[in-house]
């Protein structure tokens, strides 16, 4: 059985359900934040696509910390083609600490991704809500587009990559890096 067929079938199921059908209304008449308590574990994350396929736009599943953040991200994955992670930064503002590169990488790419208008199941913690992010109007007229075949000038290519907080280093291994 397919993903597709699955969510299908329980979506149908649920449909007899009350609480989901008054869930189902309050979502597709925009009337946000839709709140949701009691509920846990996998039925968390059924519940959480089946409701974000009833929106036009993208939906934000915020929950209390990272680690839940980090588990209904891996049961999404059951339930929804795409699932993107708004991570937080791992460091206190102002702190000695700084952010690594992957997260920098992750968040803005998920930004990014709002920012073009993208279809997405965003999870997300509070902490990470809470954490200010740059005006839509940082993002436009910056984005770098690469597809395979492209020729290159790597050194223009390294000039665009440096200001949007990717650090270049003499080989890869982690998100947010580039090497030339």
């Amino acid at each position: 059985m397919s993903i597709d067929s699955f969510t299908d079938r329980l979506s149908e199921s649920l449909s007899s359900y009350t609480p989901f059908n008054e869930l189902r209304r309050r979502v597709r008449e925009e009337r946000f934040p839709v709140e949701v308590e009691g509920v846990q574990g996998g039925f968390l994350a059924s519940l959480a696509a089946a409701l974000s396929r009833e929106v036009q736009g993208s939906t934000v599943l915020v929950v209390p910390t990272e680690q839940e953040a980090g588990e209904i991200h891996a049961d999404l994955g059951l339930f929804a083609r795409e699932v993107l992670s708004f991570p937080w930064w791992g460091t206190l503002p102002y702190g000695q600490g700084h952010p690594l590169p992957a997260v920098h990488g992750q968040r803005t790419y998920v930004l990014n991704r709002l920012q073009g208008g993208d279809r997405a199941l965003i999870v997300t913690s509070l902490r990470a809500l809470l954490n200010p992010v740059p005006d839509p109007k940082e993002f436009e007229g910056r984005g770098v587009a690469l597809a395979l075949g492209d020729t290159i000038d790597t050194l223009l290519l390294a000039e665009k990559l440096s200001p949007l907080g990717y650090l270049r280093v003499p080989r890869v291994s982690l998100r947010g890096e580039f090497a030339v």
